[in-house]
């Protein structure tokens, strides 16, 4: 039961704009863990079952426009905009508490246009896209290298 009063409050608190709000949140692919960001760059993960926190880091505060998180989220990527509107691409690896912040490939124009990150099964990778209609970037996370262009979908 605390599982569900967890998510609904979350969900209250994010609204419905949780992509372009103060606050983000997302789960890692076994939907046991809630990732979580808000406005001060406070990143957080914790316990869906019973709400508790597991891990934080206080990192960069942005306005968040993604969140995704390796399959044990052990690696965390989050994608936002700065006091300037450069989107930055922020990488948390939990196993050394190390937290990187580079720019977004595309980290000029509207930062509303992001599609959320997505992070590969072993973290060493992530794909961004600011749309549908322009070409996503494969990068490398350790250094937010880009490693190919993926031409438009659809």
């Amino acid at each position: 039961m605390a599982r569900w009063r967890y998510l609904f409050a979350l969900a209250l608190l994010a609204g419905p704009n949780a992509a372009h709000a103060d606050h983000i949140a997302g789960l890692s692919a076994d939907g046991q863990l809630l990732l979580t960001g808000d406005s001060a760059g406070r990143l957080s993960i914790r316990s869906i079952e019973t709400g508790g926190e597991v891990d934080h880091v206080d990192a960069a505060p942005l306005r968040w426009r993604g969140l995704s998180g390796s399959p044990d989220a052990g690696q965390v990527v989050a994608l936002g905009a700065d006091g300037q509107d450069r989107l930055r691409v922020l990488v948390w690896r939990r196993s050394t508490k190390s937290v990187r912040v580079f720019d977004a490939p595309f980290a000029d124009g509207d930062p509303s246009l992001v599609v959320a990150p997505v992070i590969s099964p072993g973290g060493e990778t992530m794909l961004l896209r600011r749309s549908s209609r322009e070409p996503g970037y494969l990068l490398d996370t350790a250094d937010g290298r880009i490693l190919a262009t993926i031409g438009k979908v659809g």
